[in-house]
């Protein structure tokens, strides 16, 4: 009981002078059994002060991040951006982004639908590179015609193109759509040498339209070596500050409300890869 009650006077002593200001002499304790007065406690360390300031700051920071995530995530102004930055593609479309979208535009008064991007950030059911068997599997390159983002899943040409194929054949076939907007041939071809192939495609289709080809121009991600005779590839380059914006606007809704209504910036934006 004696080492409870000098123990409180100590927790005592440190509320009354941190909090109340300092006192001009020392706290007495008074106890039935021992009346002396209670020892000064050793003096804390500026080290010490700031270490518990810096990390009582740090989680009232991470409680009002946390807490402005959980609440700009219902607030549908503020979902995810569709497109994320990529080492390899500089863009690609957002994997596993759900998000509601006006039918073509809006144009033809039918109701918003549910757009979906899977796994590895395009249209259609998830990716599971290895092909299940007695399957074949068509993957199709391409840009925004391909991707058709203003029309729902089974509406698209490669979902047509895989029901189709299996109404009309005894066999199994699966088309996968890997495709992004504003992507350039070279970004296609990137995609199949980093990613694509492991998909194990039995057919591989490139929906090729003119514009791809002036966004290729753009990017120079490819060029032809004729020493060598063959295609090099060159890095992705994006400035650090642009990555990191596109990064965390694929990911936190909070960074979409500060970016949008008190940075006015725009990453993840579709217009905005046009100025790579």
């Amino acid at each position: 009981m004696v080492a409870t009650a000098h123990y409180s006077s100590r927790i005592a002593y440190w509320c009354v002078t941190h909090f109340c200001g300092k006192l001009s002499g020392r706290i007495i304790y008074i106890h039935p059994v021992l009346m002396k007065p209670a020892p000064t406690p050793p003096q804390v360390s500026r080290a010490v002060r700031w270490t518990a300031y810096l990390i009582i700051s740090t989680i009232i920071l991470l409680v009002i991040v946390l807490g402005g995530e959980l609440y700009f995530r219902s607030q549908p102004a503020y979902g995810k951006a569709g497109f994320i930055f990529d080492k390899h593609l500089i863009y690609r479309l957002t994997p596993e982004l759900s998000a509601q979208k006006p039918y073509a535009w809006g144009k033809v008064g039918k109701p918003p639908f549910n757009l979906r991007f899977n796994n590895h950030g395009f249209r259609g059911p998830d990716i599971v590179s290895k092909k299940p068997a007695n399957t074949k599997r068509i993957l199709v390159l391409g840009d925004s015609y391909t991707a058709g983002l203003d029309f729902p899943d089974q509406e698209i040409f490669t979902a047509q193109w895989a029901s189709l194929l299996n109404k009309s054949s005894s066999e199994s076939f699966q088309v996968i759509n890997a495709s992004c907007p504003a992507w350039g041939t070279d970004q296609q071809y990137i995609y199949w040498k980093t990613q694509g192939h492991e998909i194990q495609a039995d057919i591989v289709v490139i929906a090729l339209s003119p514009n791809d080809i002036r966004e290729m121009w753009n990017h120079k991600l490819v060029r032809f070596d004729k020493e060598k005779g063959q295609l090099i590839r060159n890095k992705a380059r994006l400035p650090w500050q642009e990555q990191i914006g596109w990064k965390l606007a694929a990911r936190s809704s909070f960074f979409q409300f500060i970016q949008h209504d008190l940075l006015k910036e725009d990453y993840g934006n579709f217009l905005r890869i046009f100025g790579f």
